[in-house]
């Protein structure tokens, strides 16, 4: 079993995210947060007790149309084999 990252702008309630992407590495976290304009603020959370313990994270800013975005990520458990290609 292997922990992955599923991680929307779409929606709060994530059980099943109408648009989200799985990620397998908390890097490629970071960097979708990046792209969305949170710079490094995410850098400060700590992937177990902030992540994994609470099972989610949501962080929130205004776009530059001054309306609010909302990323969200939930760790999962993944059972089977990734597709790394």
């Amino acid at each position: 079993m292997q922990i992955v990252f599923i991680v929307t702008t779409d929606s709060e309630e994530i059980d099943k995210p109408p648009m989200a992407t799985v990620y397998a590495q908390w890097s490629d976290v970071i960097a979708h947060f990046k792209l969305q304009g949170f710079g490094d603020d995410i850098k400060t959370f700590d992937l177990f007790d902030d992540i994994i313990c609470t099972n989610t994270l949501c962080m929130s800013r205004q776009n530059s149309n001054n309306k609010k975005l909302t990323v969200t990520v939930k760790a999962a458990a993944f059972r089977g084999k990734l597709n790394t290609n």
